[in-house]
Formats: C-alpha cells, sequence, structure tokens
C-alpha cells in the first residue's frame, strides 16, 4: 500500500514504475497479499493512467484470473476491476470493446444465473449478495473506462498522444454497453424493483453513468429513466435521488416538459410515502434527510425546475416543513431547516409560494416556539434557530406579527417565560442588525425560560440578570 502512497512521484521515474507495477501484479495472484497490491496498483494506475497503460497485456491476463477465483473477496474483485477500467479508459473504441466483452460475459451469466435461481428463500440472502456484488462490478467498470483524470506527467509524448487521438470514443462505448445491460436490468428489477440493497446499487450504476458520461449520455437518457420508472414506489434512497439531481443538473434547460416531470415524480413518490405522517417521518430518517439535501441543492442550483411545480407540489412541501420540523434527530432536523431557510428564501421569487408562505407562516412559527419551548430537545434549539431567523430577514413584519400573535397566549408555549422574556424574543427578531449568534442567544434565553432554568449565555442572559 506504501507504493500507492507514491504514485504521483513514480510517474516521473519510468524505471521505478515498472519495477512497482511488476511487483503488485505478482503479488495479485497471492491471497494473503491481493488486497494490499490491488490498492496499490489502483493508486498506481489512477495517477499514472497514460504510462500504465502500456502494461495491459501484463496485467489483464492476471486480474481476469482473479476474477474468475471464486475465493477471491467482493472488495478485492472490484478494485480489480477498477484497474482494468482505467487502464483501459487510455485505449481506442476496439481495445476497449474487445476487452469489455471478456469481463462483463462472465458477470452477465452469473447475474442472469442469480436471477433464474428457483430454491425460494432457501439462499435467498446469498442471492442477493451476489446480485448487488455483480451490478458494483458493473458500476465500477463504468465509472474506471470513463475516468479521465490528469497525467502526472504533463509531456505530451509519443505514446500519450497515440492514446487520446480519439477521445470521443469511450463515451460511445459505454452508451452500448449501457444499451446492452439494459434489459438484464429490467430482470432485475422484476424481482428487486422494492428491496432497497439491490436497486440502490443499479441507482448507483444510473447515477456514475451520468457524472461519468455527461452530456454524452444523451442517446440512452431515455432508456435510464424508464429503469428509474419501474423502480418500486417505496424506493427513495440517495442514489435514486443523486440520479434523478446529476440528470436535472445535466439537462434540465431543455425546452420539453420531461425534466420538470422527472422532479415532480420525485415529490409525488415522497408525498405519496409521506402522505401527512409524523410517525412516517420518524421512521425512515434516513430517507428524510436524504430528501431535504436533495430539494435544498435542486433549489438553490435549479430554481426554474421549481418554478414550473404545480401548487399541490408547493402545499406539500410546506406540508415537508411543518411536520418534518418536529422531528428529534440532529442530522435530520438539521437538513429540514437547512432546506427550510432556502425554500423561505425562494419563495421570494415566486408569487404562489409566497402567497402559500403566508397562509402557513402562522403555523410555522407556532411550531418552530412550540419546539423551542420544550417540545423538542434542548440541544436541538440552536439548530431550530435557523428558520425563524430566516422568515425575519425575508419577512420580517409577518414574522414579528406571528410571534406575537403565539406569545400574547401566556400559557405558551408554556406559562414559565415572563413578559420580559417575550419582549425580548420580539425585540431580537424586530432588529436588523441582530446577528445570527446574537439571534440563538436570544431564541436560547427564551427556550431556557419555557423550560424553567436559566442559560448562562453571553448577551441577552446578561441584559437580564
Amino acid at each position: 500500500m506504501v507504493l500507492g502512497q507514491y504514485s504521483s512521484w513514480l510517474g516521473h521515474h519510468q524505471e521505478t514504475l515498472q519495477n512497482c507495477v511488476h511487483l503488485c501484479i505478482n503479488a495479485l495472484s497471492n491471497s494473503e497479499l491481493i488486497q494490499s497490491a490491488s490498492i496499490a496498483l489502483k493508486e498506481l494506475t489512477m495517477e499514472n493512467r497514460m504510462h500504465m497503460s502500456k502494461y495491459l497485456n501484463d496485467i489483464f491476463p492476471i486480474i481476469k484470473n482473479v476474477l474468475e477465483n471464486g475465493h477471491v473477496q467482493p472488495n478485492d474483485r472490484i478494485r480489480c476491476v477498477a484497474i482494468i477500467g482505467y487502464i483501459l479508459s487510455a485505449y481506442p473504441a476496439k481495445i476497449v470493446i474487445d476487452h469489455l466483452n471478456i469481463l462483463l460475459a462472465p458477470e452477465v451469466n452469473k447475474l442472469l444465473g442469480y436471477l433464474s435461481e428457483t430454491n425460494g428463500d432457501q439462499n435467498a440472502i446469498l442471492r442477493k449478495q451476489n446480485i448487488c456484488t455483480t451490478l458494483s462490478f458493473i458500476s465500477v467498470l463504468i465509472t474506471a473506462i470513463g475516468y479521465c483524470g490528469d497525467q502526472s506527467d504533463g509531456d505530451e509524448n509519443e505514446q500519450q498522444q497515440k492514446a487520446t487521438e480519439n477521445p470521443s470514443e469511450i463515451p460511445e462505448v459505454l452508451c452500448c454497453v449501457l444499451r446492452d445491460l439494459t434489459p438484464i436490468l429490467h430482470l432485475v428489477l422484476k424481482q428487486y424493483a422494492d428491496d432497497s440493497e439491490v436497486t440502490e446499487k443499479l441507482c448507483e450504476i444510473l447515477s456514475r453513468t451520468v457524472t461519468t458520461l455527461r452530456e454524452s449520455i444523451n442517446p440512452i437518457l431515455n432508456t435510464l429513466l424508464e429503469l428509474l420508472q419501474n423502480i418500486g414506489p417505496n424506493i427513495l434512497h440517495a442514489q435514486f435521488l443523486n440520479f434523478v439531481r446529476n440528470t436535472l443538473l445535466l439537462f434540465s434547460q431543455d425546452t420539453d416538459k420531461q425534466m420538470f416531470n422527472l422532479f415532480l415524480a420525485v415529490l409525488q413518490r415522497f408525498g405519496c410515502l409521506f402522505n401527512g405522517d409524523i410517525q412516517w417521518l420518524k421512521n425512515h430518517v434516513d430517507i428524510v434527510e436524504d430528501f431535504a439535501n436533495f430539494l435544498i441543492q435542486i433549489i438553490k442550483k435549479l430554481p426554474a425546475v421549481v418554478h414550473h411545480c404545480p401548487n399541490e407540489a408547493f402545499v406539500l412541501l410546506f406540508q415537508f416543513v411543518k411536520t418534518g420540523l418536529q422531528l428529534h434527530e440532529q442530522a435530520t432536523l438539521r437538513s429540514i431547516t437547512m432546506f427550510t431557510s432556502n425554500y423561505i428564501e425562494y419563495t421570494k421569487s415566486n408569487q404562489r409560494a409566497a402567497d402559500l408562505l403566508k397562509q402557513n407562516g402562522l403555523e410555522i412559527v407556532q411550531i418552530l416556539l412550540k419546539c423551542i419551548g420544550g417540545a423538542s430537545p434542548r440541544h436541538l434549539v440552536d439548530t431550530l434557530s435557523l428558520p425563524l431567523l430566516t422568515l425575519t430577514k425575508f419577512y420580517i413584519d409577518s414574522t414579528v406579527n406571528w410571534v406575537q400573535q403565539c406569545l400574547n397566549d401566556p400559557n405558551f408555549p408554556t406559562p414559565s417565560p415572563k413578559r420580559h422574556h417575550r419582549e425580548a424574543l420580539i425585540k431580537a427578531l424586530s432588529s436588523e442588525r441582530t446577528s445570527r449568534a446574537n439571534f440563538k442567544d436570544h431564541v436560547n434565553t427564551f427556550s431556557s425560560a419555557c423550560r424553567g432554568i436559566e442559560y448562562s449565555g453571553t448577551s441577552s442572559s446578561k441584559n437580564h440578570s
């Protein structure tokens, strides 16, 4: 593994690199050394793609034998696949296709074999693991072959020029590979459309294909979207969302409605799962966090996509905000409050969303104050202060009015805070010069007063000591 740490330096010392490469190649056949050897060789190949391409005929037979060895650990197999992929990325299309056929044919046959097994639940776990490993194999191979990392040695020598004389061939090759694999991936979905682990691996293939090929994916985009549509309605994990996000980032400027419908399909999928049920959110905080992070990126980078949403979509997002703010999982709540703040800011550019905010603003403030006042654990108060601060930044008059309406009730959020506590919070909200740190301090003081404890803060607590 130490050799891998010097991979960049070795790129400038060809004789030493050659010795290191052959050392690693020989070690691949040793079950005790394959892990270290594959890690080092992968680093060497990534850093010195062009220089390493001349070792294809030395490395390929050894790695082919490794891949055919049923006793090799999955992680070691995946690294070996990546090594070959990085080396092939420097070659013309015909050589890539010839080697891909040799690598992929046995993997595809294994995958078809796993899918045709009929022994019920007896080996179901192992069968699924094997399918996931094969899908990872395909995913890594696509990513590695599409890799175009910088050559550590900047010399434009003859070997480099020959290897890169037609760089546009690789995307075409990968598009053909994906097109040929699509029927098999549909077979996978026929049996595992509702399985989180298998669909995660399949979506990883889709996501990596988009990030690897970028605009070159256009010829097979509809084919990949069909795969996505066939994934079960209960699936909404990070890899699913990554594929949608990456696709939107690349193609959202298209004039047709396909991309807008893709975003709407995700919202509808989430809406059916969520259905206004806070218990569902509590039971699926991982999905909730991933979904909130997805929304943050779309609203910040692709507001035009959100502009095309019907009113029902904006209503769903406000329902998500009002329910999600009541969760107690810190990482999930942080993502929800970040989304809420970005959504509030977004409403300034969309009148329909702004009107809905004014309709829902009082309820959002009530929920925030109730959570700050004791409904949520005390360690979440800082996180909960962000949406309140954002509301005052963009809707100061309305926010002050909503907070006053809430705090006019002497028993809300609890009977504990005195009049000066309530007035201090409203004053902090009304001040346009309040920094975020100072505002959080005021919110913490109010939260402590609601809970009947003293807050040892820095500013507002001292003002009332």
